[in-house]
């Protein structure tokens, strides 16, 4: 059985949540990096956030442009599911994240 569909102002609405969580860790672990104390691995998610979510106002998701081109999703799970968007997707944020962290620590 297939999940149901989730619109797409509902999809774009999500990530404009996600984007402005990922803005907001972003900046808060950046004004407290200044100040001393802060947690470094929760910061670093903060550009990751922005990309993903971001990139769900900006294109549909995977499972939706799976069943525009007449794919079945049965069987599809995790990485398997993402299309190749996605998958590009999910990797800059993962590169931003871990150049975020880096940064904070002082190592770039």
């Amino acid at each position: 059985m297939e999940p149901r569909q989730v619109s797409r102002p509902v999809q774009q609405l999500g990530g404009l949540f996600i984007a402005a969580m990922g803005v907001f860790l972003t900046w808060q672990v950046w004004q407290v990096a200044h100040t001393g104390k802060y947690f470094m691995s929760v910061g670093a998610a903060g550009p990751a956030f922005c990309v993903m979510g971001l990139a769900l106002v900006a294109f549909p998701d995977s499972r939706t442009e799976r069943r525009a081109r007449g794919e079945s999703l049965i069987g599809l799970e995790g990485w398997a599911l993402l299309t190749t968007r996605w998958r590009v997707i999910t990797g800059i944020g993962v590169l931003l994240a871990v150049g975020y962290f880096f940064y904070l620590s002082g190592g770039l």
